[in-house]
């Protein structure tokens, strides 16, 4: 965006606002937006090159005005437990009563992705400051007030199992998924292994077309992936493989994905299996998803060329049907140790964890490192995993 008046880009972004709330996603252009707000044509399209940009620009001046408001609700508070209970109980209604932003995510999601990444690096720090006079200055502040800021904006994005509108969920919440590594001296634990990804051994067509996907986009053919490039790869005709899938590229990514799904979540029953303790098995099954996640070729090609292809399953009201999913999954795995109850919670806590730092990777974790993830639960994680076992709230 090039540099103008503040009072033009305003008014540009407030027309954008109403354009959308009229028009929906697709029905917004920068044409249209330049009609209704007045301003010369030329000049929305020197300052927004694409409708994305503008876009962006409408999610920073939001986030702008929601922290003018946030700091107003918590300025005077005297605690951290009370900062993050009325910054979350506030965020979530600030959330479900902006019109634009549901509007918005009913229409089209898909378009906020770009722009809460883009501007993720920016908003993290910005909250992080707002806790930090509350915290006492230790060599690892900077730590957890990171740890803080990105896991209190995965719940505001989405809340899961719990109603922000009852303050004792809240309170749980920050008392325990949040704030138990910054009150409770970190854990001392040993690195645990890493448990290998199953080999496919079977000769179907169906194995063969995944692994020559699979092979295609770790080559660096994501964006032309077709089955037309697979079909030299494996042994049935190209009819047979149309078949087989029906929809087309799509269909083909999500079938990667389900079977490599399916193999990493084998190696993290195994994990967590081989371990007779729960800290140990919790560890154990962290250091393994996250190991493979990182080095998993075909997945980090994706991540990078196409990271909306899975944010959109991360986020939002889609993010609440895949920690879903994801927790009854794993929650079986923690049965020796907890109640039903604990283990859904702590099921859907590993997985938020599990996908804010995989998605956005931190300078003191290292994913694919078992130490380093080892030294992050202990400090980050292992208080929480107790109060859960115990029953605290």
């Amino acid at each position: 965006m090039s540099t103008s008046p503040p009072d033009v880009v305003e008014q540009i972004l407030q027309a954008a606002s109403r354009t959308l709330a009229l028009h929906g996603v697709k029905g917004t252009s920068a044409s249209s937006i330049a009609q209704q707000s007045g301003v010369a044509r030329s000049t929305v399209y020197r300052l927004f090159s694409t409708k994305q940009e503008i876009m962006n620009a409408m999610v920073e001046y939001e986030f702008r005005r929601f922290f003018d408001e946030l700091y107003g609700v918590v300025g005077r508070l005297k605690t951290i437990e009370a900062v993050m209970e009325q910054g979350l109980m506030f965020a979530h209604a600030a959330v479900e009563h902006h019109f634009l932003l549901q509007a918005i995510l009913r229409d089209d999601p898909s378009v906020l992705e770009p722009a809460l990444s883009a501007s993720a690096t920016s908003i993290e720090p910005v909250i992080a400051e707002i806790f930090r006079p509350y915290l006492p200055v230790t060599k690892d502040i900077d730590e957890h007030l990171e740890f803080l800021a990105r896991m209190g904006l995965g719940y505001i994005a989405t809340q899961g199992r719990w109603n922000f509108e009852k303050k004792a969920d809240v309170r749980s919440v920050v008392a325990v998924e949040l704030l138990s590594g910054v009150r409770t001296p970190a854990m001392k634990i040993a690195a645990a292994k890493v448990s290998p990804l199953v080999a496919v051994s079977d000769k179907s067509l169906r194995t063969q077309i995944v692994d020559a996907a699979l092979a295609e986009i770790g080559a660096g053919h994501y964006h032309d992936l077709s089955i037309d490039r697979i079909v030299d790869r494996v042994e049935g005709s190209r009819s047979t493989i149309y078949r087989m899938v029906p929809g087309g590229n799509q269909a083909l990514l999500d079938m990667c994905a389900e079977r490599e799904a399916s193999r990493i979540y084998s190696a993290v029953t195994s994990a967590i299996s081989n371990e007779s303790e729960l800290h140990r098995g919790v560890l154990a099954g962290l250091t393994t998803i996250w190991y493979h996640l990182e080095q998993h070729q075909a997945l980090r090609v994706v991540m990078q060329s196409n990271p909306e292809y899975l944010y959109n399953r991360l986020r939002f009201n889609e993010a609440s049907a895949t920690y879903g999913a994801a927790s009854l999954a794993v929650q079986p795995l923690l049965r020796r140790w907890l109640s039903w109850e604990q283990a859904s919670r702590l099921a859907e806590w590993l997985i938020r964890v599990i996908v804010t730092y995989w998605t956005s990777p931190a300078p003191y974790l290292e994913l694919s490192n078992p130490a380093s993830v080892a030294k992050f639960y202990g400090r980050h994680m292992a208080a929480g995993v107790t109060a859960i076992a115990d029953g605290s709230n």
